[in-house]
């Protein structure tokens, strides 16, 4: 009968279940490692998104290629647009006078791989309102172990 098993194929069987167990074991041990460390990284983006909300200062995270990922309260306020609507925007999108930053960016970015960062950054906002808002802003660009931009940071004041 073809179903039937030789006892040497029960052995080996056996003996795969066995590796099979252990492995599970093994996997289940990660499986408990990684569920902590998702747990401390859920914290601390909580935590940074508070830290955020509350900091008493506009301040407006982004990608390397400029795409906003997080504004804090006070930035949403000077330009009228809540985070969800700015999330995902490229930094232009929300820019007045485009032509004038247009010319400048050459600059920033000439800056940014020379890994320098930007001082007193002059342009505008464009407010929900529509509205041009001027501004002057500080820009760290965030770089990772290797010394590659990731994104940058941006603390914005308005100028009067």
């Amino acid at each position: 009968m073809p179903w039937r098993k030789r006892s040497g194929d029960k052995r080996e069987l056996e003996a795969e279940i066995k590796n099979l167990q252990a492995h599970v074991k093994r996997l289940e041990g990660e499986n408990r490692q990684l569920s902590g460390q998702v747990a401390v990284f859920k914290a601390a983006r909580d935590f940074m998104g508070m830290l955020l909300s509350r900091i008493p200062a506009c301040v407006m995270i982004t990608d390397d290629k400029g795409r906003i990922i997080k504004a804090s309260q006070r930035m949403q306020d000077l330009i009228g647009f809540r985070e969800p609507e700015l999330v995902g925007k490229h930094t232009v999108e929300i820019s007045a006078r485009t032509e004038e930053l247009l010319k400048t960016q050459e600059a920033i970015f000439e800056q940014k791989a020379h890994k320098e960062d930007v001082e007193n950054f002059e342009s505008f906002l464009r407010h929900s309102n529509g509205t041009d808002v001027p501004i002057s802003s500080d820009i760290a660009f965030v770089r990772d172990e290797n010394g590659k931009a990731v994104g940058a940071v941006a603390v914005v004041y308005q100028r009067t």
